[in-house]
């Protein structure tokens, strides 16, 4: 799908890598978390990998009918791998999957003073890409992304 050329911007250039994108379309939601299930082998709990293939479930059970575009990303000379799911045509709104959010809240520590109204704030948004893997050092990571406009009620 893409290629990234990456360096540091300090230093003489020779320090870049290359990332691959790979797209892997016409997945069923079967082959998805068996493939989020490769990335997240190495991960230190099942914590965090639970989570985010209840997500993909969840999105699958919503419209059960969709085929959802998956990605990988991996890096040279980097053990960082990573994937994303557009998950749009699930029609799900981040209220939805709340309990996944609260979860994955308390998984990485985040302060429920601050996490909790963060995640009621942005109930009405739609869901949109749930992204994760394991850094250089191996540690589990989740980014989601929601539509930046509420959705009309």
């Amino acid at each position: 799908l893409h290629l990234g050329f990456k360096w540091r911007s300090e230093g003489d250039g020779t320090d870049g890598r290359m990332a691959r994108y790979t797209c892997f379309p016409l997945l069923s939601t079967h082959d998805i978390l068996a493939r989020i299930e490769q990335v997240y082998d190495c991960a230190p709990t099942r914590t965090g990998p639970e989570l985010v293939m209840g997500i993909v479930r969840r999105a699958a059970a919503a419209n059960p009918r969709t085929l959802f575009l998956y990605m990988e990303a991996t890096e040279e000379g980097n053990s960082r791998t990573a994937f994303d799911v557009n998950l749009y045509k699930s029609g799900l709104i981040m209220r939805d999957i709340d309990p996944y959010l609260r979860g994955l809240g308390q998984h990485y520590g985040l302060p429920e003073s601050e996490f909790l109204p963060f995640i009621d704030r942005i109930g009405p948004y739609l869901l949109g890409h749930v992204s994760g893997g394991l850094d250089q050092a191996g540690n589990d990571a989740t980014t989601l992304y929601y539509e930046t406009l509420a959705l009309d009620p």
